[in-house]
């Protein structure tokens, strides 16, 4: 099973043995949760799954260009902080024709957000250290 599947089961406890040291969980988790959430502060939520590490935007216009949106779905994937346990998906739409199109996706974009959520999530465990 995969770890996130594991997630609410293991966080019942405050802790899990890793080798011969104590790794707490929810600490560890919660600097790539409060990463993500603080990344994407600014646009509005659909859900937030923080045991299964999920987390999904609705659509979001900045107001410059009303004719655009997006939205993000975002999936921690571990522990560490590193980009492969984030996974970003960007999703964009343009209105035309009285309708929402889909426009392609970028990687590029969708590993900047992962790079940023990384970057935060690093200054958060910082400042608690």
């Amino acid at each position: 099973k995969r770890l996130r599947d594991r997630i609410p089961r293991l966080a019942h406890h405050s802790s899990f043995r890793n080798g011969h040291r104590s790794v707490h969980l929810w600490t560890l988790w919660s600097y790539l949760w409060k990463g993500s959430l603080e990344t994407i502060s600014f646009m509005p939520l659909s859900s937030a799954d923080p045991f299964g590490g999920i987390i999904i935007t609705d659509w979001y216009s900045d107001g410059q260009t009303i004719n655009e949106r997006c939205k993000i779905n975002i999936f921690i994937k571990g522990l560490e902080l590193k980009t492969s346990n984030l996974k970003v998906n960007t999703f964009c739409q343009s209105f035309e024709n009285n309708r929402w199109i889909d426009l392609p996706t970028s990687a590029s974009q969708s590993a900047q957000l992962e790079n940023a959520i990384l970057n935060k999530a690093k200054r958060i465990k910082l400042a608690k250290n």
